[in-house]
């Protein structure tokens, strides 16, 4: 039985994990955006770290949204294992702004809805796995 199929049953877990991946391309673009507006105040190794972290991001969407249309469920792993490794590239980013007390309150909010929309996804894009693994 799988976590989200009784917390969320009214919309099918397949519906949730396309909004997710759709919502989830434009985080990274955000991102982009938001170091291009941000990049005379940042060294050039915390850029070099936030824009692979996006590309990241970007990939794993693209693995997650492949995963779905083709009915490949074999592909969503490792959406998540991309996921994660991102998380922790943004983080270890968003650590080096906090310890040279760079981090602007904006920054700050825009790590914590990072880490909450990448919790939710993992935790969405796994419910959705565990479900086509058991049919």
């Amino acid at each position: 039985m799988t976590f989200l199929e009784n917390l969320c049953s009214c919309v099918p877990l397949r519906g949730m994990c396309l909004a997710m991946g759709y919502t989830m391309l434009v985080q990274p673009l955000f991102n982009l955006l938001w170091v291009a507006h941000f990049n005379a105040h940042i060294c050039n190794d915390i850029l070099t770290l936030g824009i692979c972290a996006d590309f990241i991001n970007l990939s794993s969407c693209v693995l997650l949204l492949c995963g779905i249309y083709r009915d490949n469920s074999s592909i969503l792993p490792l959406h998540i294992v991309a996921k994660l490794i991102a998380l922790i590239v943004e983080m270890i980013c968003h650590l080096i702004l906090a310890s040279v007390e760079m981090s602007h309150p904006l920054t700050m909010a825009r790590s914590f809805f990072s880490i909450g929309t990448t919790f939710f996804d993992v935790l969405i894009v796994l419910s959705y796995y565990q479900q086509v693994d058991q049919d």
